[in-house]
């Protein structure tokens, strides 16, 4: 090894090392931060732990030998990082999720690392490949999920484009994460030390969006000084909400009322009233004109509706009047309807 050589091998080492730290101690921050977004924290946390590990693995493996066992062992953990994303994306939206979900998306990981010590170790083995495209697959799923949000879901709610941008972060940094190690596996860029200082850089930029943006993982919602729910029972009548709404499409009756939707979800409608304008920052008419308004848009761009009036995409979204429509139209979209199917076409 010459001098040039040996200098920048340390660089590489130092400043991966930088990034280990950071990735390991944004971890148990989050570990130990107990609130009511613990539970996604505790995925993100996953996901940083894997990486980090990770990386120090193949540090100590362009140094020392490793052990065939202990290689697949942290190899295999990368069937960990899609799944965390996954299920870190859906617990900040806050998303139902069934438990057998977690084992369903865990099993690959179990399997392999169950099976490992089975596995032969060869040089560029198949293997590697499977399972970079498998955070591949996860990352391309979150990011149709945004793409489909960002069309679909409410624009004008701040507290919801914030998550939005930190989940398209966060996938476009796995994206950067695998495809490197793709690249690395067909020897098109050599693995020390663009695998080093592509993963610190990236948890930098993690880190520094995160210290700007507190309110993603320290966010304490408290209890309403006359309401009797707390943090958890808020949380489950927020995910039966969303459920009711979203697969019932309760938001399509002319007719709902705040009485309606309290009885549906199974607490009174002050309640109710609570936690929407606690947790999306509108009351209840904004909140359900932002899903009506999300439906007239999809009926908009819908060529088989191209024959109805507006006023009849108004009465198909849910609204009982084409003024409060064109209200609500014009204040969520800043443009008419009428100028919105036009640009459709």
């Amino acid at each position: 090894m010459n001098f040039s050589t040996e200098i920048i091998d340390r660089i590489a080492l130092l400043i991966s090392s930088i990034g280990i730290i950071i990735g390991i101690f944004f971890a148990i921050f989050l570990l130990v931060k107990r609130n009511n977004y613990s539970k996604a924290n505790l995925f993100l946390s996953i996901y940083l732990f894997v990486f980090s590990l990770r990386m120090t693995k193949s540090l100590f493996y362009n140094y020392f030998s490793v052990n065939t066992t202990v290689h697949y062992i942290f190899l295999g953990s990368l069937l960990v990082v899609g799944p965390s994303l996954w299920f870190y994306s859906l617990q900040l939206k806050k998303l139902l999720i069934k438990k057998i979900e977690y084992l369903i998306h865990y099993i690959p990981f179990l399997v392999f690392i169950g099976f490992s010590w089975l596995i032969p170790y060869y040089g560029r083995s198949p293997i590697y490949l499977v399972l970079f495209v498998h955070g591949l697959v996860y990352c391309f799923i979150i990011v149709y999920m945004f793409i489909i949000e960002t069309q679909l879901r409410k624009e004008n709610v701040k507290g919801q484009i914030k998550i939005r941008r930190w989940i398209l972060l966060l996938t476009v940094v796995t994206l950067a994460m695998f495809s490197n190690s793709i690249l690395i596996f067909f020897e098109i860029i050599s693995f020390f030390p663009s695998s080093a200082i592509l993963f610190s850089f990236c948890i930098i930029i993690l880190s520094i969006y995160a210290l700007g943006n507190l309110s993603l993982f320290t966010a304490e919602k408290v209890k309403y000084a006359k309401s009797n729910l707390d943090v958890n029972e808020v949380d489950k009548y927020y995910k039966k909400l969303k459920s009711i709404i979203e697969e019932d499409k309760l938001y399509l009756d002319t007719e709902l009322t705040l009485t309606k939707l309290s009885e549906s979800v199974g607490i009174s409608t002050k309640q109710l009233s609570q936690i929407i304008n606690q947790i999306e920052k509108v009351n209840f008419s904004q909140y359900i004109s932002n899903y009506r308004v999300i439906e007239a848009k999809r009926l908009l761009k819908n060529p088989n509706y191209n024959h109805y009036k507006i006023s009849a995409i108004a009465y198909e979204s849910g609204f009982n009047s084409i003024s409060s429509f064109n209200s609500a139209f014009k204040k969520i979209t800043n443009t008419t309807a009428i100028k919105f199917r036009e640009s459709e076409i």
